[in-house]
């Protein structure tokens, strides 16, 4: 992407976290407009961002899907796999998942973070966790969540 490709390849730069100035001035050079107003809107303002007319005007189609959603964040302890947190509310915490389970299957197969985009929404899965000592079979209504993907 060009935006990207601006950033890494700006004079002087230096590794390690880009500023928001550094960001902005990426983005004018791509854009070829000022882009002061679009920052101080997310620094000063509590207002929703006007992130796609933004990324449009930078030459980026921004389209919005829906994928399949269990409502859970993991990591990798090991050769594990480790519900870090579950979505109030979400479809794993109504099928009664918790924070700390480990994730063994998925509909019968290795639990692989690959696997959910291959999931049915408004289905049902079953996910196998191990719980402190025990072995679980959970079913977890498969929610959709709305995910916006860039295209040149």
């Amino acid at each position: 992407m060009k935006l990207a490709a601006n950033l890494l390849q700006s004079p002087g730069r230096k590794s390690g976290a880009l500023s928001l100035r550094e960001i902005e001035r990426a983005a004018e050079r791509v854009g070829r407009q000022s882009y002061r107003a679009y920052f101080r809107a997310i620094i000063q303002s509590a207002s929703p961002l006007p992130v796609r007319e933004t990324l449009e005007s930078l030459g980026l189609r921004v389209v919005s899907e829906y994928r399949p959603f269990l409502g859970i964040s993991y990591e990798r302890q090991g050769e594990s796999l480790i519900v870090s947190a579950v979505a109030e509310g979400g479809p794993a915490s109504r099928g009664g998942m918790k924070v700390g389970d480990e994730l063994l299957l998925l509909d019968g197969k290795p639990f692989a973070p690959t696997s959910i985009p291959s999931l049915k929404q408004g289905s049902t899965a079953t996910v196998l966790v191990r719980r402190k000592e025990q072995t679980l079979e959970l079913s977890v209504p498969v929610g959709a969540r709305e995910s916006w993907v860039l295209s040149e």
